[in-house]
């Protein structure tokens, strides 16, 4: 006697949407990946089940960024926006005399003492 498996695509979009994997849905629900894999429904289900976990994961982001934390700001900033962080490695100087070139020149000279020393105390 053979026991048949009753699959409900709401379960299968619901574990989906936890992030599992394919593997691990077929496993928790006792059937082989090719049985979802391989229907319409089914593999739909899966597939929305991930989106559902996509776009839950990137509201959260977005909501931690609005409400301040900086660190999710800088890295929705560098992965959406495409912005990045440019280091001045060098500064040619046009004039030594004037004030603004020696205020600048320090400020460079400053930040590579602090760079080295972060790299030193690594």
């Amino acid at each position: 006697m053979c026991n048949k498996i009753e699959l409900d695509a709401d379960d299968i979009r619901e574990l989906a949407s936890e992030g599992n994997s394919l593997e691990d849905v077929s496993t928790l629900l006792g059937v082989s990946k090719d049985v979802i894999s391989n229907n319409e429904e089914y593999n739909r289900a899966y597939e929305l089940g991930l989106c559902d976990m996509r776009a839950t994961l990137r509201h959260s982001q977005f909501q931690s960024a609005k409400s301040g934390n900086t660190t999710m700001l800088v890295w929705l900033g560098k992965v959406i926006l495409g912005q990045r962080e440019e280091t001045v490695t060098s500064l040619k100087l046009e004039r030594e005399d004037d004030e603004l070139t020696k205020s600048l020149k320090d400020l460079a000279n400053e930040m590579d003492k602090n760079k080295k020393e972060e790299t030193d105390g690594k």
